[in-house]
């Protein structure tokens, strides 16, 4: 069982552990799960120009 300072510790380190807060940090975590796109809302693998093939 957790002694009461260990519970105070845990707590305030949640404090400190709320995940992006920046746009661009908040669309780079929101890809983290993508496995295919078969119901993606944005394209997941980006179509093939002449340039690069």
């Amino acid at each position: 069982m957790a002694t009461e300072a260990q519970i105070l510790a845990n707590r305030r380190n949640a404090q400190k552990s709320t995940g992006t807060r920046t746009r661009e940090g908040k669309a780079a975590v929101s890809q983290n799960a993508v496995k295919h796109g078969l119901l993606a809302r944005q394209a997941v693998i980006s179509p093939e120009s002449d340039a690069q093939v």
